[in-house]
Protein backbone atom coordinates (compact mmCIF):
# COMPACT_ATOMS: atom_id res chain seq x y z
CA UNK A 1 0.00 0.00 0.00
CA UNK A 2 0.81 3.52 0.52
CA UNK A 3 3.40 3.45 3.33
CA UNK A 4 5.60 0.93 1.97
CA UNK A 5 5.97 3.03 -0.84
CA UNK A 6 6.05 6.33 1.07
CA UNK A 7 9.13 4.56 2.95
CA UNK A 8 10.82 3.27 -0.46
CA UNK A 9 10.37 7.05 -1.94
CA UNK A 10 11.94 8.20 1.51
CA UNK A 11 15.03 5.57 1.29
CA UNK A 12 15.73 6.36 -2.32
CA UNK A 13 16.00 9.57 -1.37
CA UNK A 14 17.92 9.71 1.23
CA UNK A 15 20.26 7.02 -0.53
CA UNK A 16 20.21 8.58 -4.09
CA UNK A 17 23.53 9.63 -4.09
CA UNK A 18 25.20 6.49 -3.29
CA UNK A 19 22.71 4.64 -6.00
CA UNK A 20 22.99 6.92 -8.74
CA UNK A 21 26.68 7.02 -8.25
CA UNK A 22 26.73 3.26 -8.66
CA UNK A 23 24.45 2.63 -11.49
CA UNK A 24 25.98 5.52 -13.39
CA UNK A 25 29.42 4.19 -12.84
CA UNK A 26 28.45 0.59 -13.65
CA UNK A 27 26.49 1.59 -16.98
CA UNK A 28 29.32 3.96 -18.24
CA UNK A 29 31.77 0.42 -17.82
CA UNK A 30 29.77 -1.63 -19.54
CA UNK A 31 29.78 0.88 -22.52
CA UNK A 32 33.51 1.18 -22.89
CA UNK A 33 34.40 -2.30 -21.73
CA UNK A 34 35.70 -3.72 -25.17
CA UNK A 35 38.67 -0.63 -25.18
CA UNK A 36 38.94 -0.76 -21.63
CA UNK A 37 40.30 -4.60 -22.07
CA UNK A 38 42.09 -3.11 -24.84
CA UNK A 39 44.33 -0.90 -23.03
CA UNK A 40 44.89 -2.94 -20.37
CA UNK A 41 46.60 -5.36 -22.88
CA UNK A 42 48.20 -2.64 -24.71
CA UNK A 43 49.80 -1.54 -21.25
CA UNK A 44 50.85 -4.75 -19.62
CA UNK A 45 52.25 -6.21 -22.68
CA UNK A 46 55.72 -7.49 -21.92
CA UNK A 47 55.35 -7.63 -17.98
CA UNK A 48 55.04 -11.17 -18.14
CA UNK A 49 56.69 -11.97 -21.20
CA UNK A 50 60.79 -12.00 -21.90
CA UNK A 51 62.32 -8.71 -22.58
CA UNK A 52 62.01 -7.56 -25.74
CA UNK A 53 59.70 -9.78 -26.67
CA UNK A 54 56.57 -8.63 -29.58
CA UNK A 55 54.26 -5.61 -28.76
CA UNK A 56 50.53 -6.84 -28.52
CA UNK A 57 49.56 -5.11 -31.51
CA UNK A 58 51.26 -1.95 -33.32
CA UNK A 59 47.95 -0.04 -33.33
CA UNK A 60 44.07 0.17 -31.96
CA UNK A 61 42.61 -1.63 -34.27
CA UNK A 62 45.05 -4.03 -35.01
CA UNK A 63 44.70 -5.20 -31.15
CA UNK A 64 40.94 -4.60 -31.19
CA UNK A 65 41.10 -7.11 -34.34
CA UNK A 66 43.36 -9.64 -32.51
CA UNK A 67 41.50 -9.65 -29.86
CA UNK A 68 38.09 -10.52 -31.51
CA UNK A 69 39.73 -13.20 -33.88
CA UNK A 70 41.62 -14.99 -31.36
CA UNK A 71 38.85 -14.95 -28.64
CA UNK A 72 35.28 -13.87 -29.65
CA UNK A 73 32.99 -10.86 -30.01
CA UNK A 74 31.87 -11.49 -26.10
CA UNK A 75 35.38 -11.50 -25.31
CA UNK A 76 35.60 -7.47 -25.01
CA UNK A 77 33.46 -8.08 -22.27
CA UNK A 78 35.64 -10.53 -20.48
CA UNK A 79 36.04 -9.61 -16.54
CA UNK A 80 33.54 -7.03 -16.94
CA UNK A 81 31.11 -8.52 -13.97
CA UNK A 82 34.51 -8.17 -11.91
CA UNK A 83 34.58 -4.42 -13.52
CA UNK A 84 30.89 -3.81 -12.30
CA UNK A 85 31.24 -5.33 -9.12
CA UNK A 86 34.32 -3.23 -8.69
CA UNK A 87 32.58 0.33 -10.35
CA UNK A 88 29.42 0.06 -8.56
CA UNK A 89 31.02 0.30 -5.19
CA UNK A 90 33.67 2.10 -6.03
CA UNK A 91 31.77 4.81 -7.81
CA UNK A 92 28.79 5.10 -5.39
CA UNK A 93 31.42 5.90 -2.52
CA UNK A 94 32.90 8.50 -4.64
CA UNK A 95 30.42 10.49 -5.52
CA UNK A 96 28.92 9.51 -1.60
CA UNK A 97 32.39 11.13 -0.38
CA UNK A 98 32.24 13.63 -3.09
CA UNK A 99 28.66 15.11 -1.99
CA UNK A 100 29.40 15.04 1.35
CA UNK A 101 33.24 16.61 1.52
CA UNK A 102 32.22 19.18 -0.27
CA UNK A 103 28.91 20.46 1.56
CA UNK A 104 31.04 19.99 4.55
CA UNK A 105 34.33 22.03 3.43
CA UNK A 106 31.74 24.39 2.06
CA UNK A 107 30.19 25.00 5.34
CA UNK A 108 33.36 25.27 7.14
CA UNK A 109 34.33 28.03 5.10
CA UNK A 110 30.78 29.46 4.94
CA UNK A 111 30.93 29.89 0.88
CA UNK A 112 29.41 27.99 -1.94
CA UNK A 113 31.55 25.33 -3.41
CA UNK A 114 34.47 27.05 -5.34
CA UNK A 115 37.10 24.90 -7.84
CA UNK A 116 39.42 24.71 -4.67
CA UNK A 117 36.99 22.80 -2.51
CA UNK A 118 36.32 20.53 -5.61
CA UNK A 119 39.93 19.45 -5.68
CA UNK A 120 40.04 18.83 -2.39
CA UNK A 121 36.51 16.97 -1.94
CA UNK A 122 37.38 15.25 -5.43
CA UNK A 123 40.84 13.86 -3.72
CA UNK A 124 39.32 12.86 -0.66
CA UNK A 125 36.46 10.96 -1.83
CA UNK A 126 38.82 9.38 -4.84
CA UNK A 127 42.04 8.01 -1.59
CA UNK A 128 38.57 6.26 0.33
CA UNK A 129 37.06 4.39 -2.71
CA UNK A 130 40.19 3.64 -3.73
CA UNK A 131 41.64 2.09 -0.83
CA UNK A 132 37.63 0.26 -0.34
CA UNK A 133 37.64 -2.06 -3.28
CA UNK A 134 41.25 -1.68 -4.31
CA UNK A 135 41.30 -5.70 -3.87
CA UNK A 136 38.57 -5.90 -7.09
CA UNK A 137 40.74 -3.62 -8.96
CA UNK A 138 43.83 -6.36 -8.65
CA UNK A 139 41.86 -9.17 -9.21
CA UNK A 140 39.98 -7.64 -12.61
CA UNK A 141 43.03 -6.63 -13.70
CA UNK A 142 44.26 -9.83 -13.40
CA UNK A 143 41.22 -11.53 -15.30
CA UNK A 144 41.66 -8.84 -18.04
CA UNK A 145 45.02 -9.69 -18.88
CA UNK A 146 44.73 -13.52 -19.54
CA UNK A 147 44.82 -13.99 -23.15
CA UNK A 148 46.21 -17.93 -23.24
CA UNK A 149 42.94 -20.52 -24.16
CA UNK A 150 44.08 -22.26 -20.65
CA UNK A 151 43.55 -19.81 -18.10
CA UNK A 152 45.18 -19.34 -14.65
CA UNK A 153 42.56 -17.98 -12.56
CA UNK A 154 38.68 -18.24 -12.81
CA UNK A 155 36.32 -16.28 -11.55
CA UNK A 156 36.61 -13.38 -8.84
CA UNK A 157 36.74 -15.26 -6.11
CA UNK A 158 39.33 -18.32 -7.45
CA UNK A 159 41.56 -15.45 -8.35
CA UNK A 160 41.50 -13.24 -5.10
CA UNK A 161 41.97 -17.01 -3.13
CA UNK A 162 45.06 -17.55 -5.33
CA UNK A 163 46.58 -14.13 -4.95
CA UNK A 164 46.32 -14.60 -0.96
CA UNK A 165 47.88 -17.61 -0.97
CA UNK A 166 51.10 -17.40 -3.08
CA UNK A 167 51.35 -13.58 -2.63
CA UNK A 168 49.91 -13.35 0.78
CA UNK A 169 46.97 -10.96 2.29
CA UNK A 170 49.11 -7.90 0.94
CA UNK A 171 49.41 -9.22 -2.80
CA UNK A 172 45.91 -8.22 -2.95
CA UNK A 173 46.94 -4.34 -2.16
CA UNK A 174 50.18 -4.81 -4.58
CA UNK A 175 50.64 -1.16 -6.09
CA UNK A 176 48.04 0.60 -4.10
CA UNK A 177 50.19 3.36 -3.52
CA UNK A 178 50.52 4.20 -7.23
CA UNK A 179 47.16 3.36 -7.68
CA UNK A 180 46.25 5.98 -5.14
CA UNK A 181 49.02 8.68 -7.42
CA UNK A 182 46.97 8.26 -10.31
CA UNK A 183 43.04 8.27 -8.97
CA UNK A 184 43.07 11.18 -6.26
CA UNK A 185 44.72 13.79 -8.94
CA UNK A 186 42.36 11.98 -11.70
CA UNK A 187 39.39 12.43 -9.55
CA UNK A 188 40.09 16.10 -8.10
CA UNK A 189 40.67 17.27 -11.66
CA UNK A 190 37.86 15.27 -13.03
CA UNK A 191 35.76 16.81 -10.53
CA UNK A 192 36.88 19.98 -10.84
CA UNK A 193 37.04 19.98 -14.05
CA UNK A 194 32.85 18.90 -14.33
CA UNK A 195 31.75 21.44 -11.61
CA UNK A 196 33.28 24.23 -13.05
CA UNK A 197 32.27 24.01 -16.93
CA UNK A 198 28.87 23.27 -15.85
CA UNK A 199 29.00 26.44 -13.25
CA UNK A 200 30.24 28.55 -16.27
CA UNK A 201 27.39 27.47 -18.83
CA UNK A 202 25.12 27.88 -15.96
CA UNK A 203 25.79 31.45 -15.58
CA UNK A 204 25.31 31.69 -19.46
CA UNK A 205 21.92 30.22 -18.81
CA UNK A 206 22.49 27.14 -20.70
CA UNK A 207 20.14 25.20 -18.42
CA UNK A 208 17.42 22.08 -18.48
CA UNK A 209 13.95 23.19 -19.57
CA UNK A 210 12.44 22.22 -15.85
CA UNK A 211 15.61 22.94 -13.83
CA UNK A 212 17.39 26.19 -14.31
CA UNK A 213 20.15 24.52 -11.75
CA UNK A 214 20.97 21.65 -13.91
CA UNK A 215 22.66 21.36 -17.35
CA UNK A 216 20.87 20.03 -20.75
CA UNK A 217 22.22 16.09 -21.28
CA UNK A 218 24.20 17.09 -24.30
CA UNK A 219 25.78 19.99 -21.94
CA UNK A 220 27.02 17.44 -19.33
CA UNK A 221 27.91 14.89 -21.56
CA UNK A 222 30.36 17.45 -23.31
CA UNK A 223 31.21 18.89 -20.06
CA UNK A 224 31.84 15.20 -18.76
CA UNK A 225 34.51 14.71 -21.65
CA UNK A 226 36.11 17.37 -21.14
CA UNK A 227 36.74 16.59 -17.65
CA UNK A 228 38.08 13.04 -19.11
CA UNK A 229 40.45 14.45 -21.35
CA UNK A 230 42.29 16.89 -18.63
CA UNK A 231 42.18 14.13 -15.96
CA UNK A 232 43.32 11.60 -18.28
CA UNK A 233 46.04 12.97 -20.01
CA UNK A 234 47.77 14.32 -16.69
CA UNK A 235 47.83 11.14 -14.65
CA UNK A 236 48.09 8.62 -17.78
CA UNK A 237 51.93 7.96 -17.27
CA UNK A 238 51.27 7.06 -13.55
CA UNK A 239 48.40 4.59 -14.33
CA UNK A 240 50.64 3.17 -17.06
CA UNK A 241 53.53 2.82 -14.17
CA UNK A 242 50.68 1.11 -11.77
CA UNK A 243 49.12 -1.26 -13.74
CA UNK A 244 52.65 -2.57 -14.39
CA UNK A 245 53.59 -2.97 -10.97
CA UNK A 246 50.25 -5.15 -10.47
CA UNK A 247 51.14 -7.97 -12.63
CA UNK A 248 54.67 -7.71 -11.21
CA UNK A 249 52.39 -10.54 -8.72
CA UNK A 250 53.33 -13.22 -11.88
CA UNK A 251 56.90 -12.26 -11.79
CA UNK A 252 59.63 -14.20 -9.38
CA UNK A 253 60.71 -12.29 -6.67
CA UNK A 254 63.92 -10.94 -7.57
CA UNK A 255 62.48 -9.72 -10.51
CA UNK A 256 59.90 -7.37 -9.02
CA UNK A 257 60.63 -3.92 -9.25
CA UNK A 258 59.16 -0.88 -7.69
CA UNK A 259 57.76 2.37 -9.18
CA UNK A 260 60.61 4.28 -9.72
CA UNK A 261 62.68 1.50 -10.94
CA UNK A 262 59.66 0.18 -13.09
CA UNK A 263 59.08 4.35 -14.34
CA UNK A 264 63.18 3.97 -14.96
CA UNK A 265 63.07 0.68 -16.72
CA UNK A 266 60.40 2.32 -19.26
CA UNK A 267 62.27 5.31 -19.43
CA UNK A 268 65.56 3.87 -20.71
CA UNK A 269 63.33 1.67 -23.19
CA UNK A 270 61.27 3.52 -24.79
CA UNK A 271 62.28 7.03 -24.01
CA UNK A 272 59.33 9.31 -22.95
CA UNK A 273 56.98 8.11 -25.37
CA UNK A 274 56.77 4.76 -23.29
CA UNK A 275 55.05 6.53 -20.18
CA UNK A 276 51.82 6.97 -22.97
CA UNK A 277 51.99 3.90 -24.97
CA UNK A 278 48.24 2.99 -25.24
CA UNK A 279 46.78 6.52 -24.43
CA UNK A 280 44.51 6.43 -27.43
CA UNK A 281 42.49 3.51 -26.30
CA UNK A 282 42.42 5.23 -22.69
CA UNK A 283 41.64 8.81 -24.08
CA UNK A 284 38.61 6.86 -26.42
CA UNK A 285 37.51 4.88 -23.20
CA UNK A 286 37.72 8.11 -20.56
CA UNK A 287 36.88 10.60 -22.52
CA UNK A 288 33.09 8.69 -22.98
CA UNK A 289 33.27 7.10 -19.68
CA UNK A 290 33.78 10.29 -17.58
CA UNK A 291 30.74 11.78 -19.94
CA UNK A 292 28.49 9.11 -19.65
CA UNK A 293 28.82 8.85 -15.62
CA UNK A 294 28.43 12.28 -14.72
CA UNK A 295 25.54 12.78 -17.12
CA UNK A 296 24.00 9.43 -15.85
CA UNK A 297 24.14 10.78 -12.22
CA UNK A 298 22.98 13.99 -12.38
CA UNK A 299 20.03 12.44 -14.40
CA UNK A 300 19.60 9.73 -11.66
CA UNK A 301 19.49 12.65 -9.12
CA UNK A 302 17.69 14.80 -10.76
CA UNK A 303 15.12 11.37 -11.70
CA UNK A 304 14.42 10.38 -8.02
CA UNK A 305 14.45 13.78 -6.25
CA UNK A 306 11.54 14.39 -9.17
CA UNK A 307 10.24 10.80 -7.52
CA UNK A 308 9.10 12.68 -3.97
Amino acid sequence: GAAPRGELAAWLDRNKVFISGGVAGALAKTVVAPLSRTTILFQVHGVGAAAGSQPFAQSLPQALLKVYREEGVLSFWKGNLVSVAHRFPYSAINFYCYTHIKAWLAAARGSDDTPLIRLASGAGAGAVACVSVYPLDVTRTRLATQTSPNPRYRGILNTMRMIVQEEGLMGLYRGVGTTLAVNVPSLALSYTTYGTLKELLLHFKIHAANDPTELPSLWSLACGACAGIVSSGMTFPIDLVRRRMQMQGLLSHDQRRGAWTEAATILRSDGVVGFYRGITPELLKAVPMVAVTFCTFDALVRFLSLKQ
